[in-house]
């Protein structure tokens, strides 16, 4: 009886160090978790301190000029030891980007989801300095552009994705249905978003073919980059400030879709080849959607077939006439290089030299 006596007063002599103890650990993991936010909030501090937005904080810099450079992004094109924000194969483009159809949406993608205060690949593929591309198309155009006038682009974010597929893919979706149907795709809400995109996309191509030499034709795609990077501001906000410069094109196009709209003129088989009616060649924008592959008879002995072999059924398809084959335009002098081409640069995005369907399209991403 006095052994078990003697043992709970043991028991009693304890019990007040055992909740000391768990007292002191409750306040060492009070103290490192205050210690832990506010080195958390000195380092997002830091971040937004250092955080880059004015466009003058980003330079586009010339593909040629690339051997030694640090600190740069390439877009809509690969690179074999830059890192990418493209929808080309082969590409370093930052873990965990969300997917999308154009290098253009894939830079918004990443303007948006990288956060200063989240840090990661996202963010962190958004602050090199300088942005580079081996081309100069629309997609490759608006994927710079957005780069450099990030609250801009954020702002006229569905315009600018609609502008980029208009111009790679020859997609335009000019119809309440196509709005209903793929609109989300790039945020279109409106039909008049998608005629907006259009005009951009008309003024860019025919004043580089106006101004400079016809896409890919010569290796001049700095001079246009230099050119159109401070005009095109204008241009989004106010379209119609330049339309005498892209009425007559954007009128073309539209009266091709409404032309290839007609129930006379769709085709239920896809990969089947029709007539784009006396000899308009004019692109039938938004027709293609719903197709994989697309063909515009012209000249008997020039019907380049268009395959998108990435592109999901229902999604993808693009439709031109008299566009040279794609292995001329791969042999042309000045052409950019293949998505093979080794250390001298990756592949590039594919546009024509016109809405209305001359010219060809690069390897598609």
């Amino acid at each position: 009886m006095s052994m078990l006596n003697s043992g709970l007063s043991a028991a009693k002599l304890q019990l007040p160090s055992v909740a000391q103890d768990n007292k002191h650990f409750i306040k060492l993991f009070i103290y490192l978790s205050i210690l832990y936010f506010i080195v958390r909030l000195v380092y997002i501090f830091i971040r937004l301190r250092n955080h880059k937005r004015s466009p003058s904080d980003f330079n586009y810099v010339s593909f040629t000029t690339l051997p030694g450079q640090v600190d740069t992004v390439a877009v809509d094109c690969t690179h074999p030891y830059l890192p990418t924000i493209t929808h080309h194969k082969s590409h370093y483009n930052p873990v965990g980007l969300p997917p999308s159809d154009t290098s253009t949406g894939l830079v918004l993608n990443a303007l948006k989801q990288g956060k200063p205060w989240k840090g990661g690949p996202l963010y962190n593929g958004t602050q090199y300095s300088k942005v580079t591309t081996n081309h100069f198309d629309v997609d490759s155009f608006l994927s710079v552009w957005c780069y450099r006038n990030r609250e801009l682009a954020l702002k006229y974010e569905s315009v600018l994705r609609h502008t980029a597929r208009v111009g790679d893919f020859r997609e335009a979706f000019l119809c309440p249905e196509l709005v209903l149907l793929h609109g989300h795709s790039d945020g279109v809400e409106n039909i008049r978003d998608a005629y907006t995109a259009v005009k951009l996309s008309c003024w860019l191509m025919i004043q580089e073919i106006k101004l400079f030499s016809k896409p890919f034709e010569f290796m001049d795609h700095d001079e246009k980059f230099d050119y159109f990077l401070p005009r095109f501001k204008d241009i989004l906000i106010q379209p119609e400030s330049k339309w005498m410069e892209w009425d007559e094109e954007y009128k073309r196009v539209v009266s091709g879709f409404d032309l290839l709209n007609a129930s006379s003129h769709y085709v239920s088989i896809p990969r089947t080849p029709f007539p784009l009616g006396e000899g308009r060649g004019v692109v039938g924008m938004g027709v293609g959607v719903g197709v994989e592959t697309a063909m515009g008879l012209g000249d008997p002995s020039n019907h380049p077939p268009l395959h998108h072999p990435q592109s999901s059924p229902g999604k993808r398809g693009l439709i031109r006439q008299n566009s040279p084959p794609r292995n001329s335009v791969r042999s042309r002098p000045g052409s950019r290089p293949s998505s093979n081409s080794g250390a001298a640069g990756g592949g590039g995005g594919g546009g024509g030299d016109r809405l209305d369907g001359g010219g060809g399209h690069g390897q598609p991403g």
